[in-house]
């Protein structure tokens, strides 16, 4: 096992405990640097703080019954706390999804919790290596995916919320496709002496060269534009 290379010999059970939260709370702050670098609502603490309490669990859920079979022979079910972090910490995940119209960010974040729970549980059952590769490989792919080269081949959705005065909205569509962006869906709807435009647009490479706002905010009759 890798603790033995740190602890050779005889190793305390309290000592493998001690390392297994450390172990698991540096993986989840690795993964929490990642997602704090990129301004996200859960970071390095989040991460650690799910990690450790993750491993926590999975210990007590292994070794925390041991003295119910020395003293009355009965085996304890070793998942049965285990398998209640993954429940716990969906609701956790849940709480960093937001909704906005037809937008909703978070998910990444979410799922990165769940996964940071899962590394925890790893290394708190013994399993230093595969929390480990599961901590390179997660981080690895968020920089990838975060990367210039792979977000330029992929498409990129924006939802634009647009309140004009009661004047021809045609001017704005036309704007958008000379700048090479694509209305994926739209709806328009005349309320208060204008119109309320919530549009899905697909962006190429060449016009994520510049802001939405940028792009409409000098067409007439444009009251406000919320991204």
């Amino acid at each position: 096992m890798f603790i033995d290379f740190i602890f050779p010999g005889q190793i305390p059970l309290e000592i493998s405990f001690i390392v297994r939260l450390l172990a698991a709370g540096i993986c989840g702050a690795i993964i929490g640097i990642e997602r704090k670098n990129r301004f996200k609502e859960a970071g390095i603490k989040t991460h650690s703080v799910v990690a450790i309490a993750s491993a926590l669990f999975m210990l007590i859920s292994k070794y925390g019954f041991n003295d119910i079979f020395i003293q009355y022979g009965v085996i304890p079910d070793a998942a049965r706390i285990a398998a209640q972090i993954i429940p716990g910490i969906s609701f956790l995940g849940a709480g960093m999804i937001m909704t906005k119209g037809y937008s909703v960010s978070g998910l990444t974040t979410a799922a990165g919790i769940w996964a940071t729970a899962g590394i925890g549980m790893a290394i708190g059952g013994g399993m230093y290596f595969l929390g480990l590769t599961a901590t390179i490989v997660l981080v690895l792919f968020q920089l990838l995916f975060h990367s210039r080269i792979v977000r330029k081949s992929m498409r990129s959705f924006e939802f634009v919320t647009v309140e004009m005065d009661d004047v021809p909205i045609e001017p704005l569509f036309a704007k958008l496709e000379a700048e090479k962006c694509e209305v994926v869906a739209s709806k328009v709807t005349k309320q208060d002496g204008g119109i309320h435009i919530e549009l899905t647009i697909n962006r190429t490479i060449v016009s994520r060269q510049t802001s939405i706002h940028s792009t409409l905010q000098h067409i007439d009759g444009i009251r406000s534009i919320e991204i």
